[in-house]
């Protein structure tokens, strides 16, 4: 299946999680886009958690010279590496294949100074764990997309009480008439210690 969203080409299968709905999730990467473009005032690079097959991950290479995107799902990431260009020698994309709990675990400090982390996870949120990896890397700002209210509050609770602070959230219609929302809220590393 081809589907352009914001302007980019993406490709992927029946196996691979996409957003059904193409004109919200448009609205929904906008949002995301807009807090990397002020997380770009901030020099370093852009985590894509939770990748897929790139939606972010690719438009977000346009804004950093540096972009990683980490996904389990083996049939995602090889199309998350197509639709990003990830494979070309001159990308400054690097996809990889990997749990997120499993990748943020280890030590990251080596990667240099993170602008931006932007996470999609699945209706599980991402946990304890992920978090407080998040917390480790020290982006200046945070993208956290949600389909479930109850793990996107836990979720943002755990990254307040790690430094960070709740700039805005928005609210996202993605299937009319039922009672699913996708949640975008943008956090951003307190000046207070």
């Amino acid at each position: 299946v081809m589907r352009t969203v914001g302007g980019h080409l993406y490709r992927y299968n029946a196996e691979c999680f996409f957003q059904a709905n193409i004109p919200v999730t448009e609205r929904l990467l906008e949002r995301v886009l807009e807090i990397a473009d002020v997380a770009t005032d901030d020099p370093g690079m852009a985590i894509d958690l939770y990748c897929g097959v790139g939606l972010f991950t690719k438009p977000l290479a346009d804004r950093y010279r540096r972009v990683i995107g980490v996904e389990s799902d083996r049939t995602a990431t090889a199309f998350a590496v197509e639709n990003t260009g990830a494979d070309q020698e001159r990308s400054g994309v690097r996809i990889v294949t990997a749990p997120v709990e499993q990748w943020i675990a280890e030590d990251r400090s080596p990667l240099g100074r993170v602008s931006l982390v932007v996470f999609d996870p699945p209706r599980a949120g991402a946990g304890a764990n992920v978090v407080e990896g998040m917390i480790r890397l020290n982006p200046a700002h945070i993208a956290a997309v949600s389909c479930d209210p109850a793990t996107f509050a836990r979720d943002i609770r755990g990254l307040i009480d790690g430094g960070y602070e709740l700039v805005s959230i928005d609210a996202f219609d993605m299937f009319p008439q039922t009672h699913h929302v996708e949640l975008v809220g943008h956090l951003q590393r307190s000046e207070h210690p």
